[in-house]
């Protein structure tokens, strides 16, 4: 580019090619980059710097230092791209035998080019300028070199569009699309300044601009690992901004600052931009360093939630088979005793009636906790269905509390039924799960209480049927209230007094008031003062 003011833009186009080159370096070695990639793209720099530098000074230097200055340029170049395949290879972890050889034999191929275009005339012949402009004449193996170069650059974007159309995930995708369009950009420019134009046209005047297209294969490999690694690229704005400043500084000191006094003034402030970008450098690798071991965090949570998961499951399948497994037996066992019992098979002496009677009602608590265990893996599984229809509440809590005077009369305690004020219109329930609710909390108010008796309640507040059950038992401890609703939980009290439950009851009886949108909860004064459950479902 002939005048002064065009080497001068040549000039800073140089520098800032070198200093952005060398703050991806800095910057991808700072961070958790794999050593091989990490390596392979300094190796790629510096031989861009080779490449860039020596061009650049082989055109304003006389002939005689320029033709060693281009041939070390160029010899350097089929490594370059060579590099650039190690890289790509790594970078998508192809490890197939078939790439080794082929890395290897364009390794040697490079190797052999490098002494070709140093020791001989058979890739540049000789240089000369034309209006200050670098002319080249080309050897008798140039179109060999020239020819490498291409294969290897269309092997290299062959590899990125055979990954990019075969990967299914997005941030491999993200990443190939990154290194195809540097790359893309990178061998349009230097196929048009460094090959097309001056070899079919004699034009050289715009060289440069393909040895510096480099810079933008650079930037865009360095995204892209930057991208691999989690790194989100705008923490760095501020970093590469002061990397900026601190270019244009250096630039206007070296060139365009004559008078001394002013000269150490930008020099201080130059100093004092460098310090900066190094404090917020290492602040941005904090940052990193941190969020990627918060990353690292969430995905051992992640696995640890799916492991959970998956042995939640497995033990749900396994007591849904077992609870299967065991119902039948036992059912069968519960016929044969109650036949036995009643004399089927001839009488039975009392003695033995009275055993008989104490393995009955074993095998009813067995067959009363299996039931329980299957309704609780069949919820889990959702594979409980919500039946409901018209019923009278009323009507059902009546026969239900009928029921179990008996039982209460038998051990000195009184069970009462408050009806509504007002006459409750029929709603919408599954009959069946509400008496199982209801007769599991009655069932334990008895259980548990041994002076007084149990109050059932029922009104209607608002839109809502609310039914409540009081007894003058034991209590509940606040501390047990907190938890009384989920799986296999019994109360402090309960374990205490009586040894027979899983803790499954109240959990299901949960489950079966939220199918109908209601919900249940209880209360208690503490130990000896009784408790209160209170259901509450909606009238529809």
């Amino acid at each position: 580019m002939p005048g002064l003011y065009g080497v001068e833009i040549v000039r800073i186009a140089l520098l800032f090619v070198n200093a952005i080159g060398l703050w991806f370096v800095v910057l991808i070695n700072s961070h958790k980059t794999d050593k091989k990639i990490s390596n392979l793209f300094s190796t790629m720099v510096i031989l861009m710097f080779i490449w860039v530098n020596l061009a650049y000074f082989s055109r304003i230097l006389d002939i005689e230092i320029g033709i060693k200055l281009i041939r070390i340029a160029w010899s350097v170049t089929p490594l370059f791209f060579t590099t650039i395949l190690y890289f790509i290879l790594e970078f998508l972890g192809e490890k197939k035998k078939i790439y080794q050889k082929i890395k290897l034999a364009f390794l040697l191929i490079s190797i052999l080019f490098v002494f070709i275009t140093l020791f001989t005339s058979a890739i540049i012949d000789k240089i000369y300028f034309i209006n200050q402009i670098l002319q080249i004449e080309y050897g008798i193996l140039s179109w060999v070199f020239f020819g490498t170069v291409c294969v290897l650059s269309f092997l290299n974007i062959f590899l990125l569009l055979r990954k990019r159309f075969s990967t299914s995930e997005n941030n491999q995708k993200f990443e190939t699309n990154c290194l195809l369009v540097g790359f893309s950009s990178f061998f349009l420019l230097n196929g048009i300044y460094n090959i097309i134009l001056p070899v079919f046209y004699q034009r050289f005047n715009l060289y440069y601009l393909g040895d510096y297209s480099t810079i933008i294969l650079i930037s865009f490999i360095a995204y892209a690992i930057l991208k691999a690694k989690l790194f989100k690229l705008f923490i760095s704005l501020p970093t590469l901004l002061m990397a900026a400043i601190f270019i244009i500084l250096f630039t206007d000191l070296i060139f365009l600052t004559p008078d001394p006094t002013l000269k150490l003034i930008k020099l201080i402030s130059l100093l004092t931009i460098a310090y900066i970008s190094y404090l917020l450098m290492k602040s941005v690798q904090r940052q990193t360093e941190q969020r990627e071991e918060i990353e690292q965090l969430v995905q051992r949570l992640e696995k640890a939630n799916k492991d959970l998961r998956m042995a939640d499951k497995t033990k749900s399948e396994f007591i849904s088979i077992a609870s299967h497994q065991l119902r039948t037996p036992l059912t069968s066992t519960k016929g044969y005793l109650s036949m036995i019992a009643d004399g089927t098979y001839g009488k039975v002496p009392p003695k033995i009636k009275e055993k008989i009677d104490c393995v009955f009602y074993s095998n009813e608590r067995l067959i009363k906790l299996v039931n329980e265990l299957l309704n609780v893996s069949r919820i889990e599984a959702g594979k409980i269905k919500y039946e409901p229809e018209k019923k009278d509440l009323e009507k059902i809590l009546y026969q239900i509390i009928q029921d179990f005077r008996i039982v209460a009369k038998e051990k000195g305690l009184t069970i009462k039924f408050k009806k509504p004020k007002e006459k409750l219109p029929e709603m919408l329930l599954d009959e069946d799960k509400l008496r199982q609710v209801i007769l599991n909390i009655i069932d334990n108010g008895i259980k548990y209480t041994n002076k007084g008796g149990i109050t059932v309640s029922l009104e209607k507040k608002d839109n809502n049927a609310c039914i409540a059950i009081a007894d003058t038992g034991e209590g509940i401890r606040k501390e047990d209230l907190e938890k009384m609703f989920q799986s296999f939980s019994r109360g402090s009290t309960g374990v205490m007094l009586s040894r027979e439950g899983a803790g499954l009851g109240l959990y299901i009886a949960k489950k079966f008031i939220e199918m109908h949108d209601g919900k249940i909860w209880a209360e208690s004064k503490g130990l000896k003062k009784g408790s209160q459950f209170y259901i509450q479902i909606p009238i529809k």
